[in-house]
């Protein structure tokens, strides 16, 4: 069931099968259009205009409504542009330039990372390593300690 999302805040879930791709659940509250999602199993996690972040239990039943899976985390530097999830660490990044290290474990922000000099467009993680892009073209390499569980203990930049 990919999801898609739209103006008004709603992220769509999706059945696709040979015959008919039809939405099977809207997964709404957003105040501000959505433009960033990931997907990872029943997980996932939507970013807005309106600076959160919020995650969603794609199975959850209830109708046509999906379910928060905890409260939204919100980035303090301006609109969530783009996310990367590896184990528990999550990371956001847009507007503000700086990137938001969330523990999805605690439901806190783990670390703040610093030295974009515009908005942070793209970001990719695999393991300790995140990679990321600005619109001024600059990419920059990060490298995250993070636990076998999942949790983050520090990061630097190395490029």
């Amino acid at each position: 069931r990919p999801p898609t999302s739209r103006q008004e805040g709603t992220v769509r879930l999706w059945s696709l099968t040979p015959s008919q791709l039809a939405p099977v659940r809207a997964l709404e509250g957003h105040s501000g259009a959505v433009v960033a999602l990931l997907l990872r199993g029943a997980l996932v996690v939507s970013a807005s205009s309106d600076r959160s972040v919020r995650l969603w239990d794609a199975r959850a039943g209830g109708g046509q409504r999906g379910t928060f899976r905890e409260p939204a985390l919100f980035s303090g530097g301006g609109e969530v542009r783009a996310l990367a999830l590896c184990g528990h660490a999550l990371v956001a990044g847009g507007a503000g330039r700086d990137l938001h290290l969330f523990d999805l474990r605690k439901l806190k922000l783990a670390a703040t990372l610093r030295g974009h000099v515009s908005k942070v467009n793209a970001l990719a993680m695999d393991g300790g390593r995140l990679v990321s892009g600005d619109g001024a073209g600059r990419v920059r390499r990060w490298q995250l300690d993070i636990h076998d569980g999942g949790g983050v203990e520090s990061t630097r930049g190395v490029g």
